[in-house]
Parts: C-alpha cells; structure tokens; sequence
C-alpha cells in the first residue's frame, strides 16, 4: 500500500488534475445555462477552476516528484561515506593488488570509480603498469599516482 508513494503521488496529481478541470467545465456551463445573469460567474468558474487545478496538480506532481528523487538519494548515499582521500587511497591499495597479481592477465580490465564526480573509468592490467597517473576524464581529479619506487 505504501510502496512507490512518489510514483503514486504523481499518478494522483494527474487524475485530480483532470477531474478538476472537467468538473469546473460542467459546473460553469450549467452555471452559464441558467441565463444571461450568471454568464460571468460561469466563464469565472470555468477559467479559475481550470487554472486552479491544474495549479494544484502541479504542486503535488512536484511533491511526488521530491519523494522519489528523495528516495534515489537515501539508496545512494546509503553505502559508507569516505572522504574522496580515503578513497583515494582505497583507489591505490586496489590497482597494486590487481597489477600484482598474477592471475591477472594483461588484457583484463579494471574499473574505478572517481573519488570526486563518481564517473566510472576503465584500465587493462598493462595500461596501469605503463601509466605515470591516474587522471579522471570528466574533472581532472589525479586519482592515482604511481611513485618512482612503486
């Protein structure tokens, strides 16, 4: 009953949204059909009721919205947090371990994740061998840098 709250949120909106707008139509038209007298009233109804609800179906579309943006932020950030240096050095302990290693043959590929921007890069084995650095594509963080004594 409760899952998807957001998803159903914005179904809601959609369908309060039309039944508001219909439902001003009918009520300012029979409004309209009693006379001359409440012509005016009538068009009011017609233009304010639609305005309005369409107005309030955005707003709780945007809540919906919110939920299920809310909720892909908790499931991210739901793993441990590590300053982007940790990770960094997480970044360095990992490359050694696969260079190293010598089941590894040198065509495999690595991926790393960026410390900072989180964009996904990929190595071979002999490409992290003959590399100086590891430098992100997206914003120019230097991941990893292979000292001379390495």
């Amino acid at each position: 009953m409760f899952n998807n709250v957001g998803y159903r949120l914005q179904s809601l909106s959609s369908v309060l949204g039309v039944i508001g707008i219909i439902s001003s139509f009918v009520f300012g038209i029979s409004l309209i059909s009693y006379g001359a007298m409440y012509l005016l009233l009538g068009i009011i109804i017609i233009i304010l009721g639609s305005l309005g609800s369409w107005i309030f179906s955005l707003i709780i579309y945007g809540f919906g919205e919110m939920v299920v943006n809310i909720k892909v932020l908790v499931e991210r950030n739901d793993k441990p947090y590590l300053e982007p240096n940790e990770r960094c050095k997480k970044i360095k302990k990992d490359v050694k371990k696969f260079v190293n290693d010598s089941s590894v043959k040198n065509d495999d590929s690595i991926d790393i994740q960026c410390p900072y921007c989180e964009e996904e890069i990929s190595y071979t084995k002999n490409e992290l061998i003959s590399i100086k650095e590891i430098k992100c594509p997206e914003c120019d963080a230097v991941i990893y840098e292979k000292k001379e004594n390495n």
